[in-house]
């Protein structure tokens, strides 16, 4: 990622702690949800993609949002692209999150620590997207992470791009509600008849499906180009 969003993911990862609701770096929630629903978890993304783990643990139950059918489990997104090598005879390695298919990473590195794993969109398990340094493959670093969708403590869900294996509920490819609207740092989120008003003074949509946030949007990511494939 570009320095200033490398330094968020992963200088301050230190602080980076779940409480069972929201993920918090150094006790604040990053992403800055006004309704004080779950945070997304990117937090948990970033800590898979840099050695750490995920709490894999968190649940919670849905309120009376209608929601589609579609769960986590199909990609129907066209192949990626090829990456190009790393710049100056270096070299790419790419790691997948632990237990995820819905989130890989890879860094520039010596040709002597590159590897040959792939991470592009067409690898997620679920339609999603690649964001890279404006200066990969020279240096720097690229995340492909999946567009799915998490309960919420507004009776819907939060949509944005992540991975699928941690969160709060059973992760969906979209969501609809009473109300949706684009809350801005790469968030879509779905409310009841009874949290309406929570999209009060945000953009609204009919739904939150893949394509209404332009990927590269989100606090990690703002800045980087969009690829297909990281390699």
């Amino acid at each position: 990622m570009r320095s200033l969003a490398l330094a968020l993911a992963v200088s301050l990862l230190a602080g980076c702690s779940s409480n069972g609701t929201t993920c918090a770096v150094n006790g604040n929630d990053p992403f800055g949800f006004p309704d004080g629903g779950a945070s997304s978890t990117a937090c948990d993304e970033a800590l898979a993609g840099d050695g750490g783990t995920h709490d894999g643990s968190r649940s919670g139950n849905g309120g009376g949002g209608s929601f589609d059918s579609g769960v986590v489990g199909t990609n129907d997104a066209g192949g990626g692209g090829g990456g190009g090598g790393g710049g100056g005879g270096g070299g790419i390695s790419c790691n997948p999150a632990t237990g995820d298919p819905d989130f890989c990473m890879c860094s520039s590195v010596s040709s002597s620590q590159s590897n040959a794993t792939s991470c592009s969109e067409s690898w997620l398990r679920d339609r999603g997207a690649c964001c890279a340094d404006p200066s990969w493959p020279s240096s720097g670093s690229c995340i492909c992470s999946a567009w799915l969708c998490e309960v919420n403590q507004g009776g819907g869900r939060d949509c944005f791009f992540g991975g699928s294996t941690s969160g709060l509920g059973t992760k969906t490819t979209s969501a609809s509600g009473a109300a949706c609207c684009l809350r801005g740092q790469g968030i879509c989120s779905c409310y009841d008849a009874n949290n309406a008003g929570s999209c009060n003074g945000f953009t609204k949509v009919s739904s939150c499906s893949f394509g209404v946030v332009a990927p590269c949007t989100d606090l990690v990511s703002q800045g980087n180009k969009h690829v297909s494939s990281c390699r």
